[in-house]
């Protein structure tokens, strides 16, 4: 399943590289574009016409995007993949054996490396009160010999040996079909981010476990597909989709404080954006005034 917003040449990549990944087992591709406007579903169309292509004419966001392909799908393993990630050979077909093999996962995930092959750190525990203040208020970066943001970044964890953890990056997860109906697929209130926080969090609520597994490898352009919106955009759906995952799943008074603190993010953005555009407006006016 793989949802696409822009992009065209990374989705060309993405499923370029899927058919390898499934090994010997037969899987179904199923794109579910959300309102492209670069050609993406032309292309998958003319490229691609063994995928099942559902174009939203909208951009519904991640998790609805991936909830109205659902239905689409036929087979007993659900692999939710970003278009911006490669899978290497067998990958998928790994993830699909580790869930056969052990009915007590409900999530399992690969290691994730960069374009270069360098590892992504792709492991997290949830989010705390503490870390997300820090996160909200551009301190994050800066605090992280703290312990509890150690423990957050989850800093020690081994990337070399399977584990169960709290949370994996969404951009490759694979789940049982009837695990995903059972948890009612993901919670549309989150447009972008922390759909997958709260997905693991679900899920191990129910009794499953979330795995971690070193063997599969996926490629991913880290944040190639989100780079293509605006950054004060971004900065507001993220600071947003926090508040919502700690207004479902914690205090009400944590919910206000962040609520609160949320737009600390959001100015910082207005306020670099602004500053840029000054620079380049200044820039602009002294290359006229040289030539």
């Amino acid at each position: 399943m793989i949802v696409t917003f822009n992009g065209r040449e990374l989705v060309r990549a993405c499923l370029n590289s899927v058919p390898a990944s499934f090994g010997e087992l037969d899987g179904e591709i199923i794109v579910v574009d959300n309102g492209s406007t670069d050609g993406t579903p032309e292309m998958i169309a003319a490229e691609f016409p063994w995928v099942q292509l559902l174009a939203t004419g909208q951009n519904l966001g991640f998790a609805a995007g991936n909830n109205r392909g659902l239905p689409l799908a036929r087979g007993r393993i659900i692999v939710f993949l970003n278009p911006d990630t490669e899978p290497a050979p067998r990958s998928l077909a790994v993830l699909a054996a580790a869930l056969d093999a052990d009915t007590t996962l409900g999530i399992v995930g690969p290691k994730l490396v960069y374009g270069d092959g360098s590892l992504q750190r792709s492991v997290r525990a949830f989010p705390t009160f503490g870390v997300s203040v820090l996160v909200l208020l551009k301190l994050y970066r800066v605090a992280r010999r703290l312990p509890a943001v150690a423990r957050y970044d989850a800093a020690r964890f081994d990337y070399e040996t399977a584990a169960d953890v709290d949370q994996l990056m969404g951009a490759c997860l694979a789940m049982p079909r009837a695990i995903v109906d059972e948890m009612h697929g993901f919670d549309e209130r989150f447009w972008m981010w922390f759909e997958e926080v709260d997905l693991c969090l679900r899920v191990r609520q129910a009794g499953h476990r979330v795995r971690y597994l070193p063997e599969p490898v996926v490629l991913h352009r880290l944040s190639q597909s989100t780079m293509l919106l605006h950054s004060v955009f971004t900065q507001r759906m993220y600071a947003q989709s926090l508040v919502k995952f700690f207004a479902k799943h914690h205090a009400t008074w944590q919910v206000y404080v962040l609520r609160s603190l949320s737009w600390v993010g959001v100015g910082a953005a207005h306020g670099v954006q602004l500053v840029r555009r000054l620079r380049d407006r200044s820039r602009t006016r002294h290359h006229i005034k040289t030539a």
